[in-house]
């Protein structure tokens, strides 16, 4: 699953769009999960545990704007 990400996050910019529907919220949870939970803060100053608390409310938010 991780790979899986890793390929349709770094395809090229025109073919972006073309793979954006096979983006899931299975597939962006599994990858969060495999993200290092200690790590440097990001750009959004948002710790790992912080942004896990609102995970499951914004991958919601993303299944259904992936309907529009």
């Amino acid at each position: 699953m991780k790979e899986q990400a890793i390929i349709l996050l770094s395809c090229s910019p025109d073919k972006g769009q073309d793979r954006l529907h096979q983006l899931n919220t299975g597939l962006l949870r599994d990858s969060f999960f495999a993200l290092k939970r200690e790590a440097s803060l990001g750009v959004d100053a948002v710790r790992w545990v912080e942004y896990e608390s609102g995970l499951e409310d914004r991958l919601k938010t993303i299944a259904v704007l992936q309907l529009v």
